[in-house]
């Protein structure tokens, strides 16, 4: 979906939460998309990692959970789009975090 908002952007994606964290330490993105629910790491561990790196990074928390069963995420700088969305509501999120196109 991403690459359909910003065509000729490079994205790198991980089915597993270990592949991305040691990706993440060797590496500045410019924005972190995730989920809690994958193989490895958790979403939630990941950004406490990155929180207490004191990474600058722009975050979506993607989910389907309810908003009881959130991660503490109002502690951190990171933006929530809950699942599913549309390409508007993610391009939306992505403005917001002041992430412009980079074509």
């Amino acid at each position: 979906m991403i690459c359909e908002v910003f065509p000729n952007a490079e994205i790198t994606s991980f089915d597993d939460g270990d592949k991305a964290w040691d990706a993440l330490t060797k590496q500045s993105p410019d924005l972190f998309i995730f989920d809690d629910e994958h193989p490895g790491i958790r979403g939630r561990e990941i950004v406490r990692r990155l929180v207490n790196r004191k990474a600058q990074l722009p975050m979506i928390f993607a989910t389907g959970a309810c908003e009881e069963v959130l991660p503490p995420i109002h502690e951190f700088n990171i933006k929530v789009l809950q699942k599913p969305f549309h390409h508007e509501e993610l391009l939306k999120v992505i403005r917001q975090l002041g992430i412009r196109n980079p074509n």
